[in-house]
């Protein structure tokens, strides 16, 4: 508990402020040209690009199933094939749950 406090207060002494003062100054220098401040920008961008976009595995661990739409009052339900739940086939074309 003693060391978190130490972090906390910041007591640093004077060689160290120097130190930080300098870092400071060189870092607003380095910043403060506009070439190198937008391609760290572009870096950046690429980077979170790279992590965001494609469809990495461990973004779709978790999958989830959705209700069937339900259709509004006053409508049928439709023939389509497509959006009617089909129990799973086997290979050869015979429902997976079908005994022979």
């Amino acid at each position: 508990m003693e060391a978190v406090q130490r972090i906390i207060d910041g007591k640093i002494d004077f060689e160290g402020q120097r130190l930080a003062e300098r870092i400071y100054s060189e870092m607003l220098i380095i910043i403060s040209n506009m070439l190198v401040t937008l391609s760290m920008f572009g870096l950046a961008l690429v980077f979170s690009v790279l992590i965001v976009v494609p469809p990495w595995p461990f973004l779709n661990r978790y999958h989830m199933h959705w209700l069937p739409k339900r259709p509004k009052d006053g409508e049928e339900t439709t023939s389509d094939p497509a959006t009617q739940d089909t129990p799973p086939t086997t290979t050869a074309g015979v429902p997976a749950d079908t005994k022979q």
